[in-house]
Order: C-alpha cells, then structure tokens, then sequence
C-alpha cells in the first residue's frame, strides 16, 4: 500500500483495496466480485469495524475466539464471521457456534472432531506449500495419504488455504499460490469438491488474486 500523506479514512483504504483487487483479478480473467474480501479486525477497534459495517462490508475475521466473543456482541448479526487462526479441540463448539467459515482445518485430527459437531462452518483445509516449520497445515502428500478418510467424513469442506514466507517477493509469492492453485485443480480431479482458495495478506494479496484466490484475508493494510 502507498505511503499516504497526513490521515487517510477507513474508506479510502477500502477503496483503494478494492481498486486493487480489481486490478489483480483482472490478471487472471476474473472480476472483484469474485473475491472475498475478509477484514481481519485483530487488532482493530469496535468503532472502526462498526464504521466498515457501515460502508457496507460484512465478512470479518478473527484469530482467537477470545477475540471473536466480545466482538459477535456488539456487532449486527449480518456479519459473517471467519475464524483463520489455530483452532484448539477443546474450542470446537463454541467456534463451530459462532463462525460461518473455517479457514484453517491444519490436521487430521481437527477434521474428525469437526465431523461430530452438531453444527460444522463451511472449511477450508490448511496446506503447508513452502515446507515451513513455522507454519500449520500439512503437505500435499500427508493431506493426500488421507484423502478416503476425509470422504468419509463428510465435512463441509470447500476450499484450501495457505500463506507464503513472511518476507516472499512477490514472484516468490506468485510461485507459492500457483501451487495452491495447482493443488486444487488436482484434488477436485481426485474427487473433491474444491471451489475456493483462501490465499494472500495484506503484504501479498495482489499476488494471491492473481493466482486465482477466491478469499483474501487483509487486517493491516486496512486498519491502520
């Protein structure tokens, strides 16, 4: 994002993010009506993602859901709630209660508690591309070694999600989400229903969008 002088408004920021959305979309044949824009309100105050609300956006993202609780309170319940951080098992239900998506279904574990929930989000399946220690997710390989027991779980799983290496250029960025993109082509081969890639940060979004992402999830470039 541009350095901007003296105070920008929430709104500008959001316009500017959807002009470049817009932009990448184009890249690969597609419009900005076909990416999500997730607001990660982290660390945003009440007063800022109430005045987003307010322009219109509803799809906002949380981490912890010890941040998600306070925030479902105050917030109309037309927001859709996403929950992109590591979910702990023991916070499956609560989760499951109060988020309409899951973006980072990281084990196979995880997958079998969600499958006994009453009530289960709509998922996606985290996959580690780069190999990084650092990062949740399994492989393509660990996650293919356990494609027939995911069938059989019969989760609503429609997507995958990755990030690339904090400090990715933006080819190296491009390189990672491609093969999210690859990924997805091949698995929906294989018999998974696939339709969306949540991919790219407020750092690579552009590149994300140009590699096909269909959810985009933006915290810092947004709330400043």
């Amino acid at each position: 994002m541009p350095l901007f002088e003296g105070e920008v408004l929430l709104k500008e920021r959001l316009d500017y993010i959807n002009e470049e959305i817009e932009k990448a979309a184009a890249v690969s044949g597609r419009s900005n009506k076909d990416v999500c824009l997730i607001a990660i309100s982290k660390y945003a105050a009440i007063e800022s993602m109430q005045e987003l609300y307010n322009l219109g956006h509803r799809d906002f993202g949380e981490g912890k859901l010890q941040d998600l609780l306070p925030k479902i309170k105050v917030m109309p319940q037309a927001v859709k709630w996403h929950f992109i951080g590591r979910l702990q098992s023991n916070k499956v239900k609560k989760v499951c209660e109060q988020s309409s998506f899951i973006h980072s279904i990281d084990r196979l574990e995880l997958a079998e508690k969600l499958s006994s929930a009453s009530s289960c989000p709509k998922l996606f399946l985290e996959v580690n591309i780069s190999h990084e220690v650092s990062k949740a997710g399994l492989t393509i390989k660990e996650w293919e070694s356990h494609f027939d027991h995911i069938l059989n779980l019969n989760l609503p799983i429609i997507g995958l999600m990755t990030m690339a290496p904090k400090n990715a250029t933006h080819d190296e960025a491009r390189l990672v989400f491609g093969k999210l993109k690859e990924c997805q082509n091949h698995w929906i081969k294989l018999g998974l229903n696939l339709p969306y890639l949540s991919m790219g940060m407020s750092q690579d979004y552009r590149a994300a969008i140009m590699e096909g992402a269909t959810h985009v999830r933006i915290g810092s470039a947004l709330f400043k």
